[in-house]
């Protein structure tokens, strides 16, 4: 019958009793007044005086960087070589002993057009 014994209070688990390993951590941590302030490293640009944070010290800095790629309009010639070259290369993987010249002439014909159009 000293199994079926209630614990006390103070063995018993639970989120009201107090743990000695967690008041002795809690009085270890430094105080923010202790800790060492880091300072961050101001941001420059060439050793401009004023830093980042001046606009008119930057002003024309970057100008002659060309930070964007310029954008290669996708027309129709350009669209008209990717399928002669794509079609070069499936006739030449099938058969490489092949005459190429209809390909060329259908080329020639498709760019007439589009020329033609524009």
């Amino acid at each position: 019958m000293a199994s079926n014994r209630k614990r006390k209070a103070e063995d018993q688990l639970s989120p009201y009793s107090r743990d000695i390993d967690t008041i002795e951590m809690k009085e270890e941590t430094p105080k923010p007044e202790e800790q060492k302030i880091k300072k961050r490293a101001k941001a420059t640009i060439g050793g401009r005086k004023g830093g980042v944070s001046d606009p008119d010290s930057i002003k024309g800095l970057l100008t002659s960087v060309q930070i964007v790629k310029p954008v290669v309009p996708d027309d129709k010639i350009s669209g008209l070589n990717k399928s002669f070259v794509e079609a070069i290369r499936k006739v030449v993987e099938r058969e490489s002993n092949k005459d190429l010249s209809y390909l060329f002439d259908q080329y020639k014909k498709y760019l007439a057009k589009i020329e033609n159009k524009s």
